[in-house]
Formats: structure tokens, C-alpha cells, sequence
């Protein structure tokens, strides 16, 4: 039986070898998913070339059995004949099959011990490989949530109320101070055009006095 510790050794060994590498749980369970079926697949054949081993070993069981059986009779034959060194011939050769016989019924034995045990690992690891595919769905569910939580945690931590009221403060200052500059282009204009007035009043009051400015410098002649 140490071939099959030798396969749950290998199991845990190249499991624990890929999750060292993976840093994504996700990975972690399609790796585990696919180790544990390629381990099927393996335990699998391995049944299948042991059961075999066994029937094989049952046919020739059968074989021997027969032949001993046969050399049996045949002594027995001799012996009702009256010929002793025939008997013996027979019986010396039905002994070597039934020790050939004997052997493959303990090697038969060791095989039905090492069938039922494989068997049963089998069906340990089957239970195993469908428990992780039943499951694997939940767990990438609460993955993904638990990995959902933590990137808005991360976003929430980022956001700050202070910060957040700073920004809308600028934004208002920005458009207040927009909403300020038409009426200070309007306010520099005014000044110009009461200006450009009052010279227009100056210009034709000039005008008006220049008549009669003119007519007191004749008087004085």
C-alpha cells in the first residue's frame, strides 16, 4: 500500500508547490480543481490495471486448479492399473501445480486487499473532487465579493469629506469669480464713456464761445 501514499504525498506536495506560487486564491482553486482530477484519472487506471491483475491472476488460479485436478485423476487411474511409478509421476507433477495454485491464491488475496483499499481512496478522492467543484462557485462568489468590498474600502479611505468640500469650494470661488468679471469689463467701460461725454460738451461749448470772443477783440480795435 505505500504506492498510494506515495500518490497522496505527490497530491499534497504539488499542491502546496503551486500555491507557494499563486498569490490569487481564484488560481489556487482552479489549480486544486484540475490537480485533483488529473489524480482521478491516474487513481482510475490504476484501479482498472489492478482489477485486471486480479481476473488474470483468477484465470490462471482456474488453470492450475485444473491440471492438479487432472494429474489426480490420472494417478488414480494408474494406481487402479497397477502402475505405481505412473501414480507417482502424476501425483509428483500435481504437486508442483498445486504449489503454483497456492501462491496465486495468496497473490490473489494481496491483490483483493490492495483492489478494496484503492477503491475506497477512490472514492474518498471522488467525494473530494466533487466537493471542491460543488463549492468552487461559492467561493469564487464570496472572492470576488470580499475583493469587491475591499476595493470600495479602498475608494472610501481615499475619499475624504474635507477634501471633497474643498473641491466644491473652489468650484464655487471659480464661479463666482466668473460670474464677477462681466461686471468689472462693464464698470471700466463706463468711465470711458462719460469721458468721451464730457469732452463733446467741452468741444461745443468752445464753439459757442468762440463768436463772441471774436466780436469783443473787433470792439477793442
Amino acid at each position: 500500500m505505500k504506492w498510494l501514499n506515495k500518490i497522496n504525498r505527490n497530491i499534497r506536495k504539488k499542491l502546496d508547490r503551486w500555491v507557494n506560487k499563486s498569490n490569487s486564491p481564484e488560481k489556487i482553486l482552479e489549480i486544486a480543481t484540475t490537480q485533483i482530477e488529473n489524480e482521478l484519472i491516474n487513481m482510475r487506471g490504476a484501479l482498472a490495471e489492478a482489477i485486471a491483475s486480479h481476473k488474470f491472476s483468477e484465470r490462471q488460479l482456474l488453470h492450475y486448479e485444473s491440471l492438479s485436478d487432472k494429474l489426480y485423476q490420472k494417478a488414480e487411474l494408474a494406481i487402479s492399473q497397477n502402475n505405481d511409478s505412473l501414480a507417482r509421476k502424476s501425483l509428483m507433477n500435481r504437486q508442483s501445480y498445486q504449489k503454483q495454485a497456492y501462491d496465486i491464491k495468496t497473490e490473489l488475496e494481496s491483490q483483493q486487499i490492495m483492489i478494496q483499499e484503492l477503491k475506497r481512496k477512490l472514492r474518498v478522492l471522488e467525494s473530494k473532487g466533487q466537493e471542491v467543484k460543488t463549492k468552487k462557485n461559492i467561493y469564487l462568489a464570496r472572492l470576488r465579493s470580499a475583493t469587491a468590498k475591499q476595493k470600495l474600502n479602498e475608494i472610501l479611505n481615499d475619499f475624504e469629506e474635507d477634501s471633497s468640500n474643498n473641491l466644491f469650494e473652489i468650484i464655487d470661488n471659480k464661479i463666482m469669480e466668473l460670474s464677477i468679471q462681466p461686471e468689472a469689463i462693464s464698470i471700466k467701460k463706463e468711465p470711458n464713456i462719460l469721458e468721451s461725454h464730457s469732452t463733446k460738451l467741452e468741444s461745443k461749448n468752445s464753439q459757442a464761445r468762440l463768436p463772441h470772443t471774436k466780436s469783443n477783440i473787433e470792439n477793442l480795435d
